[in-house]
């Protein structure tokens, strides 16, 4: 039975037979009906690909949930950054250098640096030719290594880039877009967030120029008494000053 409601004619045959057809009559006559749908019956979805691969399991495999830096922890094995399924208790530990683990911290953090690092050159970057960072993906784990994207932005293109996990929750950290991980990760390599106890999980950033702020502004205090020393006249401790100033 076909039935025409306004400008759409609705094949109901078709639709309790197991196929589908819908077709929109968008003017006078037979040559102006535009097919929206596709005629036919809906084909089976096979058992596995042409790789061997189950169909489902590439499902699952590609499945992603939404999930969160949880914390960066320091562990007997290293550093390692976390990332918790919204609403888990598991989370999938993921081992990380000891700058990686800094970068994540300071970003999480919003810990302000003298000089941007690395992570905030690749932002400024983004910033100066309009892309933004969309989210991040975790999408593999293999013999031990962790695969991860970054999904950006440019008008209305948008790009995947290939990143270390590291580099992408870095960046990650300091946009606070959206992160996601494969299901099977955190079937396969999540553990219980209880397991970790409150001292691994109390890694604070370190901060890697407070030696250096420290110097400087020793240097700020004896250029200050240096200028005082020669406007005084005193030269004998003018010159102690300035042998300190060249050990600095």
């Amino acid at each position: 039975m076909i039935i025409r409601r306004g400008s759409v004619i609705i094949n109901y045959g078709a639709i309790r037979s197991g196929l589908f057809t819908e077709t929109v009559h968008c003017g006078p006559g037979p040559g102006s009906e535009r097919r929206l749908g596709r005629e036919g019956r809906a084909p089976a979805v096979p058992d596995s690909l042409q790789d061997g691969e189950p169909v489902k399991e590439r499902m699952r495999r590609t499945m992603l949930i939404e999930a969160e830096i949880w914390t960066v922890a320091r562990t007997e094995k290293g550093n390692a950054v976390l990332i918790k399924p919204v609403g888990s208790d598991r989370a999938v530990p993921i081992f990380i250098g000891q700058l990686e683990a800094q970068s994540i911290l300071f970003g999480l953090a919003g810990v302000p640096v003298p000089r941007p690092m690395t992570h905030d050159l690749f932002l400024s970057v983004l910033e100066k030719t309009n892309v933004s960072v969309e989210r991040v993906e975790i999408t593999e784990l293999k013999d031990r290594t962790f695969y991860s994207r970054l999904l950006l932005k440019h008008g209305m293109k948008r790009l995947t880039l290939d990143a270390r996990p590291s580099d992408s929750l870095g960046i990650a950290s300091r946009v606070h877009c959206p992160v996601f991980i494969a299901e099977t990760i955190v079937d396969e390599a999540s553990v219980a967030v209880n397991l970790i106890s409150e001292d691994e999980a109390r890694l604070e950033p370190d901060d890697p120029f407070q030696e250096d702020l420290q110097e400087e502004s020793n240097r700020e205090e004896l250029e200050k008494a240096l200028e005082q020393a020669v406007e005084t006249e005193n030269y004998e401790e003018a010159a102690r000053i300035r042998d300190q100033l060249n050990e600095l």
